[in-house]
């Protein structure tokens, strides 16, 4: 299953596509017991790939929503949204200058 999913987020074509899996996922790996040694794989896959955005994903959702801990979190969704914006051609704001609206 985890690896089945993985392999669907790697190869998504939208960002949904690819958080919609992930949250599937993580639901099945929480069910089963296994967000640690889960989380442990996510570190080391990081650790040889620092733009794998399947592990970051992973990590950025289990530290949010399972183990409570928001300060990972938050480090790791701003470095997943980063790579999002690099790979999209650019900034990660959603304009196309890449600054935030001042309204």
């Amino acid at each position: 299953m985890r690896d089945c999913c993985e392999y669907i987020m790697v190869h998504s074509k939208t960002t949904a596509g690819r958080n919609n899996t992930g949250r599937e996922l993580l639901g099945f790996i929480y069910q089963r017991g296994k967000i640690k040694e889960d989380q442990k794989r996510y570190e080391q896959m990081v650790e040889k790939d620092s733009d794998n955005t399947v592990a970051l994903f992973m990590l950025s959702e289990s530290y949010d929503k399972i183990t409570k801990e928001p300060a990972k979190a938050a480090d790791i969704t701003l470095r997943l949204t980063k790579i999002d914006g690099k790979q999209a051609g650019g900034n990660s704001s959603g304009t196309p200058d890449g600054k935030m609206s001042q309204t």
